[in-house]
């Protein structure tokens, strides 16, 4: 019998035994035709009953191959693995038995991380808890989720989000997805930023009203994080200068702002979250103001007065301080935001600091050691346009 014929054969074999109830002589039939690597493959492809389920566990079966788990300081195997494509298959029928077996598996490896998320869609979403808490710790750990489950997990977060007894897995496994403690490796970039972006927009205002703070820190450090990206900055002789008024001209939404800028387009999601947690009275601007202005670059500084600005009639008195800053007047790097906050506010300033105002317009910014910041900045000297603001 040659090794085709001998493949069918023990493949005829197994497809009777798989129909049958499973017991220990199935398994001792079972036992010396699975040693083919090829017929064990279609052996989990062949079983369709639910039944074998606990009878396989109690075998060992579903024990991970070395492939399948966590290997510190090694790239994860994106090899599928069988067993778990059977148990996506049966997560219909036995939810809680799928899930309480998944949930075992600490693996790194991308294929197994989809396989969990595929069989949680098929779950009631308390049986499906347990096992994308088990997700999330994979996430957080830097294994990637292929971008076509993202859909998914999308999904599987608001559904744990609009139950109230899961709404805490529903934020870590959001926070795990977009910001990993250790962050997935061989991801490509411009892929990377598109599902990214998509993720953000949908889940940053969930976890803005599960927890306002820490997702406004979460935004903060990524951000942070993108501009440290920049090679211009290591040239910066201010610890605060970002050039952020080059790659971010507006904190709101302006055609100027780029669309490909990483960096710049962080500030979105950011100032959204801050301004929806201050708005739903989630968290105080004082603190929020506090939050941001913890972060040592000019971006957030900028961010801080736009804040100011749009919740003025919360603070009236922080919002004429704010105007009445001369270094805020007389800084270009600050004009496009407190040009915003003076056009919107200038009417809450009384009579005496309208004046004010005026005699600073009517002398002109401090001009003092402008052209060397010029020259420093992009290597010439100011022109008369840039003199004149």
């Amino acid at each position: 019998m040659n090794r085709k014929q001998q493949f069918f054969q023990s493949l005829w074999a197994v497809d009777s035994l798989v129909a049958t109830e499973p017991t220990s002589g199935t398994f001792h039939q079972l036992a010396p035709l699975l040693r083919d690597r090829d017929i064990y493959r279609e052996f989990w492809q062949l079983l369709s009953r639910p039944d074998w389920i606990e009878p396989l566990e109690g075998g060992g079966y579903f024990a991970p191959p070395i492939y399948a788990l966590t290997q510190p300081g090694k790239p994860g195997s994106q090899e599928p693995w069988a067993a778990s494509q059977f148990l996506v298959r049966m997560a219909t029928d036995n939810p809680k038995l799928v899930t309480g077996i998944l949930s075992k598996i600490d693996t790194n490896n991308p294929s197994i991380l989809g396989d969990m998320v595929q069989a949680t869609m098929k779950m009631p979403i308390g049986d499906a808890a347990p096992l994308l808490q088990r997700v999330a710790r994979i996430l957080d750990k830097g294994t990637e989720l292929y971008a076509f489950h993202q859909r998914d997990l999308l999904i599987l977060i608001k559904k744990l989000w609009e139950s109230p007894a899961q709404s805490a897995v529903a934020f870590h496994l959001a926070r795990t997805y977009l910001f990993p403690k250790v962050k997935a490796e061989g991801v490509s970039q411009r892929r990377e930023e598109y599902n990214f972006f998509e993720a953000l927009e949908a889940l940053i205002p969930l976890m803005t009203k599960l927890r306002p703070e820490e997702t406004v820190r979460c935004l903060c450090t990524r951000l942070v994080e993108a501009i440290g990206d920049k090679d211009k900055l290591v040239r910066a002789e201010e610890p605060t200068l970002d050039y952020s008024f080059m790659w971010r001209p507006a904190i709101e939404e302006h055609e100027q702002n780029s669309t490909y800028d990483f960096a710049g387009r962080l500030v979105s999601p950011l100032r959204n979250a801050s301004e929806q947690a201050i708005g739903e009275e989630r968290v105080t601007l004082d603190k929020v103001l506090r939050k941001v202005r913890g972060y040592r670059f000019l971006i957030f500084r900028r961010l801080a007065v736009h804040l100011i600005n749009v919740f003025a009639e919360e603070n009236r008195e922080l919002a004429c301080s704010t105007m009445m800053q001369k270094r805020l007047f007389d800084d270009t790097k600050y004009k496009h935001e407190y040009a915003m906050l003076v056009g919107r506010r200038f009417n809450l300033l009384d009579s005496q600091h309208k004046d004010r105002y005026f005699n600073w317009v009517h002398a002109g910014p401090d001009m003092a050691g402008f052209d060397d910041r010029i020259e420093s900045n992009v290597g010439r000297g100011p022109t008369e346009e840039e003199r004149r603001g």
